[in-house]
Formats: C-alpha cells, structure tokens, sequence
C-alpha cells in the first residue's frame, strides 16, 4: 500500500473518532458512547421511625446527599437516579437503626468493566427527610458526592468529601461543626456554632454571616473568602488567597500564607492592634486613625483606639493589605 493511501486511511481513522468524541453528551468514563447499551433508572426508598433517632450517621460513594428537614414524624430515605445498565445491579441501599442512631449506607460494587465502546453513566442522588428538631450528631462522608444540608440543629456535623462540593445554609451546631473535603469546595452561609473547624486541599472555602466563638479555616491552593462573621478567626492558606470582609471585628484575626496575598476589610475597626510580618512580601494598612508605631518593607505594626483586637497577618512571599 503507497503512502497516500495509507494517509487518506489514518485521516479516516480520525475523522470517525472525532466524531464519535463529539457526540458525547454525558458524563463518562469512556469517550465511546456511540455503542451505548442504554441507561437504567433507580428508584429505591425505605421508611424508619424517626422519633428516638438523635444521630445520623450517613456514608455514600458517588450518589450526592441531600439532608432535608420534614414535618414528618418519619424519616424518608430514598436512593433515586440514572445510570448506565451495565451498573443496575452495582448500587444497594442500606439502612439500619441501633436505639437512636440512624445508619445509611449507599454502596457500589467494586466491578471492573472493559467495554472500550460503552459509555458509563451515573446520576445519583440520596435524599433523607429527617424531623425538624435538634439532634446530638450528623456525620456524613462522601467519596465523589455533593453533601448539601440546610436548616438543621444538632450538637455537632461532621462532613466529609474527597471531590464533591460541601454546601451548608442556615445550621446551628451547638458544639462542633467540622467539614473536610480533598479537591471540592466548601460553602457555608448563615449559620452558627460554638466552633466551626474545615478544611481543603485543592478545594476553596467560602464563609458568609458565621456567628461561632472560634473558627480554624485552612486550605492548600484553594481560596478563603469570608464575609460578615462573628467570632476568633484563624485561617490559613499556602498558595491561596486569603479575604475577610467584615462590617466589624469582634475577636481576634490570626492569617497566615505562604505565596498568597491576605485583604482585610473591616468597615468600623475602632480597637485594634495590627502586627504584619513577612519574609518578602509587602504591607499596606489605610485605616483613618490608627498609629503606624514601627514599619519597614516587610513589616508593619500599629494600634487604633485601646487595641481590645488583634489581627496578625504572616506570609512568606504573599503581600497583605489592611482598609
């Protein structure tokens, strides 16, 4: 065979792969969903009792969970989605109560599928209705699933993912709230705790209108944006940014970062002392009324009012900037 027919084949060849590529829709394992098999739906839901249950203790692999308050005496699991139907046997629900302790478990066959020309399709959720009242625990624990949870009260959360997204709105923990992802982000808004603890590799974190007496915020390269809060901030990042933005301080700030940069705005900063030091990155503090005691390139150190806060700011390379 000459090399122009060997050539015409070879484009050939790549034009029915881009193609095949290209008619992708759905998320996949495989870019060969020309030979789909088809998808299947999943539906299973099951019933528990839920008026002696005070904790939860919930663990899935991909399906995301969502934990919704009810007017119900009953709490309602209920596994639902789509998937490919190579995998319709590859998903069980299980549910368990031991005295007042509520298991879920949402399992998945560890199976290997080999098909090079079949598309592999999960759309799974796990809803759970639980009565709205004040439990002593919630833990939740996700591999690639969403963990979303509103409007509910406990002692303590405990949440965890590895790639999914955390997103909390309008809780109250009486004591602990914990959140730990890998590559997902967290986001929680309008709630409070007595201490507010997460943390991120890749993902970022965003806090809005937290009321807590202490909060420890850390993430790798990800992002800490947090706004309108009440409480002892500790935050730390190494290559992310760092951003407060509060209409007052009313506890101690303590940020640390290595190549990222740390914003602070506080609208009405009456009392405080400010304390910058860097190895190389700079400072910038325009704040009308504070004394500016000792600054050079990479440090700064200066007092408003009677100084009652304290925010401390250090980084390695990251600059730092104060209004």
């Amino acid at each position: 065979m000459n090399k122009g027919a060997l050539l015409g084949l070879a484009l050939i060849a790549i034009g029915i792969f881009a193609l095949v590529f290209n008619s992708t829709q759905q998320q996949s394992s495989s870019v060969f969903n020309f030979f789909s098999s088809g998808n299947v739906e999943i539906n299973e839901s099951k019933v528990v009792d839920g008026d002696k249950i005070t904790s939860i203790d919930i663990h899935s692999s991909s399906p995301n969970v969502y934990l919704i308050p009810s007017d119900s005496d009953e709490i309602i699991i209920e596994l639902t989605g789509e998937v490919s139907s190579k995998l319709k046997n590859s998903f069980s629900l299980d549910v368990d109560t031991s005295r007042d302790k509520l298991s879920v478990k949402v399992n998945r066959k560890s199976e290997t599928i080999r098909n090079i020309f079949g598309t592999i399709v999960i759309r799974t959720k796990l809803e759970i209705y639980v009565p709205e009242k004040m439990y002593d625990s919630i833990s939740i624990n996700t591999s690639s699933g969403k963990i979303e949870i509103e409007d509910l009260h406990a002692k303590s959360f405990d949440l965890r993912a590895s790639s999914g997204k955390i997103d909390i709105g309008n809780i109250i923990a009486e004591k602990n709230f914990n959140a730990r992802t890998s590559s997902g982000r967290i986001e929680v808004s309008n709630s409070e705790a007595a201490s507010l603890n997460t943390s991120a590799s890749s993902g970022s974190i965003t806090l809005k209108n937290i009321q807590t007496s202490t909060m420890n915020i850390a993430t790798s390269s990800g992002s800490i944006e947090l706004s309108d809060s009440m409480g002892e901030i500790t935050a730390a990042a190494s290559s992310g940014r760092i951003t407060i933005n509060n209409k007052q301080l009313n506890g101690n700030i303590s940020v640390a970062t290595s190549s990222g940069r740390v914003e602070i705005n506080v609208q009405d900063l009456s009392s405080a002392i400010v304390d910058f030091k860097a190895s190389s990155g700079r400072g910038n503090v325009s704040v009308p009324g504070m004394t500016i005691e000792e600054k050079s390139n990479n440090l700064i150190y200066g007092k408003i009012g009677s100084g009652d806060y304290k925010i401390k700011v250090r980084t390695s390379s990251g600059g730092f900037n104060l209004n």
